[in-house]
């Protein structure tokens, strides 16, 4: 799947996100990076650590389990001891300097939706040990989320989406495109009713219903690949 949205993406000179794309990078690889250097720290080691995810984590958490093996398959040939050394200071290095390196790897993020959670960068509050993601920063007081703002505004486009979301045969929707399909005509119904701060992730980052080359994710053979502003990791 990687290799197609690198494939994808090697067709464009420019390479634009959002802030929904960079709120998923921290969500997706860099949570798992503070939960790997957790658990790393309580097991004591590379080899513990890595028959943790491949026979704790459970196969409802198949995605998570996904991603730490990406992460451990990084490092291999090496005693136990240089492995979990340096396992230790890369899920340090990628926690803290992770989202840096995600802003570099494209040319422009839009930041039109001025999503919270989004916005922030990582703190680490304790070496190894606590970090804030900035995953609940819609939720501090000194927070100014524009995202219900932003659904506001783009009622017209949330229409031409859920149009187009509904065309699609349901036996060829994933369950995300199915969610945000249920979720965009829950709000449509009632904007009040909806608070798209909770809900947002659902819709596709990048979704333009005006755009003929995009197809709903999952939806048949010629669904498989995003435009280059939805690669999230």
């Amino acid at each position: 799947m990687k290799n197609r949205i690198r494939d994808r993406v090697r067709m464009y000179h420019v390479s634009v996100t959002g802030l929904m794309v960079r709120l998923e990078f921290k969500r997706r690889v860099l949570k798992e990076a503070e939960y790997l250097l957790r658990q790393l720290e309580h097991l004591g080691s590379y080899a513990r650590l890595r028959r943790h995810v491949d026979d704790v984590l459970p196969q409802q958490a198949q995605r998570k389990r996904n991603i730490c093996v990406e992460i451990l398959d990084t490092f291999f040939e090496e005693s136990d001891q240089d492995l979990t050394d340096r396992l230790r200071l890369f899920l340090r290095d990628l926690i803290v300097q992770g989202l840096e390196e995600f802003d570099k790897s494209v040319d422009q993020i839009m930041g039109d939706s001025r999503l919270a959670c989004g916005m922030v960068g990582v703190r680490e509050l304790r070496k190894y040990a606590k970090y804030d993601l900035g995953l609940r920063a819609c939720q501090t007081p000194e927070a100014c989320c524009g995202i219900v703002a932003f659904f506001t505004d783009a009622g017209m486009d949330l229409r031409g989406i859920l149009h187009v979301l509904t065309a699609v045969d349901d036996k060829e929707k994933s369950r995300e495109i199915a969610d945000t399909q249920r979720f965009l005509e829950d709000y449509l119904r009632d904007p009040g009713a909806v608070n798209p701060s909770y809900a947002v992730r659902e819709i596709p980052a990048g979704f333009s219903p005006g755009n003929p080359a995009w197809r709903p994710w999952g939806a048949g053979s010629a669904a498989k690949s995003r435009c280059s502003h939805d690669l999230a990791y």
